[in-house]
């Protein structure tokens, strides 16, 4: 009995040793296939290729991957979706990159680890998405281009006198596109061979003048009259436009630069019409308390916002600021602050130099970003700060053109 179960486990040892040499035998040779063609379960971009030499890899990715891939980049904007062409962005497939990235995949390692990764994977789907290549420079462009048409500036709350009635009209909140986390974003998803949907960075931006500030409005503090020769309907455009003005404390009112405006409906009125209602207003500003910043501008140092309104009687031209009300011990200010922006360093490829050689095309220049704040104190501590609005000067990177073989992007 001893002896016969001895043969007994002699044959089942004989029977597993050959199983799997056998296994390592066909693992081996499906490992040594796979680097002629490639396995039956390998997929990139939604695209199989399956029992494909590199070769014929390259064409099928060539002629169809951006059909099934996509075409374009997708920016996400709030609800916004945005298609840009990839070639309008400098983006482009990297096919050779994206066959060397297959490669890594499947033999990366030793012989041991190579088998063992055939071993495990084969037989289930292995999904690599598409190396992609993109220029910085045409990327930037379009995220200020969509930032120039996009970007929402907030709405001042305004009180707009109107028959002898105070009409109040509610601030209303923007936002303004963020470049730099946009770009990186972007940068981000095309390293992983993603064309999107890429969500577009934004930040809220608040009004300069809320209706909290100018709900509760004092007495008349300023009146002033003046006839107006020439009451043309550019000139009773202009005093709309004027009626409901608030001046925050700490800021100054250009009365002239005003009046001298190059846009409508500033640019339409005869200069001796301007000439008389910048007087109506700079005698009203002197009756509010507001003091002298230059020749033509008034700067209101009192401690609250204050309303100028404008209407008419018959010809007459009437002008009246309000004190706004505001709490014991609140301040309410402008701020801004600057952010300094870094450049970053490209590196572009020039087949015309050797392997070795690195020039400095272009030299990195900072940038900055400008922004403008509304500060609310109240006994001299900081219990609101909301950003109004942000203006970018985009650094210029470093440019370094090098040899075929010293870097790859």
């Amino acid at each position: 009995m001893i002896d016969a179960g001895k043969r007994w486990l002699k044959v089942m040892s004989m029977a597993v040793i050959a199983i799997s040499v056998s296994l390592l035998i066909v693992s081996f040779a499906l490992a040594a296939r796979d680097r002629e063609s490639y396995p039956s379960n390998l997929w990139l971009g939604g695209i199989s290729l399956a029992d494909m030499s590199k070769q014929e890899a390259y064409e099928l990715l060539q002629s169809e991957l951006p059909s099934n891939w996509g075409d374009k980049v997708q920016f996400l904007l709030g609800k916004q979706e945005i298609f840009i062409p990839m070639e309008e962005i400098g983006v482009s497939y990297d096919l050779v990159g994206s066959l060397d990235k297959i490669d890594q995949a499947l033999f990366k390692g030793n012989a041991a680890t190579e088998l063992l990764r055939h071993s495990i994977v084969r037989g289930q789907r292995q999904e690599i998405n598409p190396v992609l290549s993109w220029d910085k420079e045409p990327i930037l462009k379009k995220i200020l281009q969509l930032k120039k048409d996009y970007d929402k500036l907030a709405i001042d709350a305004r009180i707009v006198y109107n028959h002898d009635f105070l009409e109040y009209r509610a601030h209303k909140n923007g936002y303004l596109i963020d470049v730099n986390s946009s770009m990186n974003r972007i940068s981000n998803a095309l390293e992983k061979g993603i064309l999107g949907p890429v969500e577009i960075a934004a930040t809220e931006v608040h009004p300069r003048v809320k209706i909290e500030d100018i709900e509760t409005v004092k007495d008349v503090i300023a009146v002033s009259a003046k006839k107006i020769d020439n009451m043309s309907p550019e000139t009773l455009s202009l005093l709309e436009k004027l009626n409901g003005l608030i001046i925050m404390h700490g800021e100054s009112l250009d009365i002239k630069a005003m009046m001298d405006s190059r846009h409508e409906p500033a640019k339409a009125v005869a200069s001796e019409t301007k000439a008389q209602i910048e007087g109506v207003i700079f005698q009203a500003c002197i009756q509010a308390g507001m003091e002298k910043d230059n020749e033509s501008a008034m700067e209101n140092k009192l401690q609250y916002p204050i309303l100028l309104t404008t209407s008419l009687s018959e010809q007459t031209l009437l002008v009246k600021i309000y004190g706004c009300q505001t709490e014991p011990g609140k301040e309410i200010k402008l701020l801004s602050e600057r952010e300094d922006v870094y450049p970053e360093v490209q590196i572009k490829l020039d087949p015309r130099l050797s392997p070795q050689q690195r020039i400095i095309q272009q030299e990195g220049e900072k940038g900055f970003i400008l922004r403008n704040y509304r500060v609310v104190s109240r006994g001299g501590k900081v219990v609101e700060k909301s950003l109004l609005s942000e203006e970018l000067t985009p650094a210029s990177d470093t440019i370094i053109v090098v040899g075929p073989g010293n870097t790859r992007k």
